[in-house]
């Protein structure tokens, strides 16, 4: 009876594992999908791509935290020369043309400047000249200010000049009592509000000597800049003894501006580690081209419109009807690898159709914004700056884009100090694009 019920329940065990050995069919079912819900997911890389050198003409720089006054030489990129225009306005306004008192009477003006930031090297003894401009700001507060601004053109007489250096937190001068006595000419109502007081009042401009080798940037903060100038009326009975304080502060809108302009001299740059002059702007491919800051070099790069659409030709011949991209990333892989070139390297890099015109692609536009994961971080594990531009090339493959050639530039947020990288230009090892898109039928 025992060795009957073995055999049962081995008879029995048989049909379950012959069960569990069946082949399943994984696209049981396929068949039924209507032809147009039909896919096909697949990768492309493309390393046919062109890179030139080329360099900004100006850089929006009224929404730096802090201006520059300087000069410095960088191997990169060579002399770059920072000069600032900051407007003032009084601490307070009222309607009144007799603010001043009786006779009023300059006695002194303090200039005070605050040094927030130092770049280079703060041994350095700069030689700082301010000077009266001769008309105001042509635009509107809503405008924005560019490096390129030509404000040599536009300086009046020489107030003052001293020499510093750079190592304090801030610069304090006195500067002639015969500069404020404009200030107490007070009809046209200009210190009814800063409109009017800025049509009167022009701004100040600060620049320093040039050099040749080093040298040093200081980055000003107009928050904590002030001009107090100190007086004495003739008020009955009781003369005053009083002050009033001019702000710099270009926080508030509606107030004043304090902006960089900046002048570049590339031939001083290092002839065997830096940019050559001669190819900037120029129709000879780079192996390797620069990307600095402070309205420096740049990098062009143009994609293989060829190699875009072969791969709407290809999904065309399969029967396929449009390509969906999933995803589609650009890398710049460093030229230069030692702890120093990384360190001086700009953290963030972006990507524009032109960046003089502050014209972005799509996807480093909505970066901007805050609303993509655009990237162009500095990998230093890989090397390399990955950018996300899925939207650019979906827009490529769809025909509503024809610009092939883009910049590749210091970010927004890296922009306004000294940084500078090299990257690998167009060959096997160089600029990448990796399209990861899905065909439709």
């Amino acid at each position: 009876m025992r060795l009957f019920q073995r055999l049962s329940n081995i008879a029995l065990f048989f049909p379950v594992v012959l069960a569990s050995c069946t082949v399943v069919d994984n696209e049981l079912g396929e068949g039924m999908l209507p032809e147009s819900d039909r896919m096909l997911l697949t990768q492309e890389v493309i390393k046919s791509i062109r890179c030139y050198q080329g360099a900004a003409d100006s850089v929006v720089t009224d929404d730096w935290t802090y201006p520059l006054v300087g000069a410095m030489v960088q191997p990169m990129d060579g002399l770059v020369e920072c000069s600032m225009v900051a407007q003032f306005s009084p601490g307070f306004f009222d309607n009144i043309d007799s603010m001043w008192g009786d006779a009023p009477v300059i006695d002194s003006v303090k200039l005070v400047m605050n040094i927030a930031k130092v770049y280079g090297d703060s041994s350095t003894v700069m030689s700082v000249s301010i000077y009266d401009m001769i008309e105001n700001l042509p635009y509107s507060k809503d405008s924005v200010r560019l490096s390129s601004y030509p404000a040599e053109r536009k300086l009046g007489k020489l107030i003052h000049s001293f020499d510093i250096t750079p190592k304090s937190t801030d610069i304090t001068e006195y500067l002639p009592t015969s500069y404020a006595e404009r200030f107490l000419d007070t009809t046209g109502r200009v210190f009814l509000d800063d409109t009017l007081f800025h049509k009167k009042f022009f701004p100040l401009y600060f620049r320093t000597n040039s050099v040749t080798n080093d040298g040093a940037l200081m980055g000003i903060y107009p928050g904590k800049s002030y001009m107090y100038i100190y007086y004495h009326n003739h008020n009955k009975p009781t003369p005053d003894t009083a002050s009033l304080t001019m702000y710099f502060d270009n926080a508030s809108d509606g107030y004043n501006e304090a902006f960089t302009v900046i002048r570049r001299n590339y031939d001083y740059a290092d002839p065997l580690s830096g940019v050559n002059p001669d190819v900037i702007d120029g129709d000879d491919e780079q192996r390797g081209f620069f990307v600095t800051s402070l309205a420096g070099l740049t990098g062009k790069v143009v994609i293989d419109k060829a190699a875009i659409e072969d791969i709407k030709s290809r999904a065309e011949a399969m029967g396929y009807t449009r390509v969906s991209v999933n995803n589609a990333s650009i890398i710049f892989p460093l030229k230069r690898l030692s702890i120093p070139s990384f360190d001086f390297a700009c953290s963030d890099l972006g990507l524009y159709y032109d960046y003089n015109k502050q014209n972005p692609v799509p996807d480093y536009e909505n970066a901007m914004s805050g609303s993509s994961s655009f990237g162009g971080a500095l990998n230093r594990a890989l090397e390399e700056y990955r950018m996300d531009v899925t939207s650019y090339v979906q827009r490529l493959l769809d025909g509503n884009v024809d610009r092939y050639a883009i910049e590749v530039t210091p970010a927004g947020g890296v922009v306004s100090s000294p940084s500078g990288v090299q990257l690998v230009g167009g060959g096997a090892d160089g600029v990448t694009l990796s399209i990861t898109y899905t065909m439709i039928k």
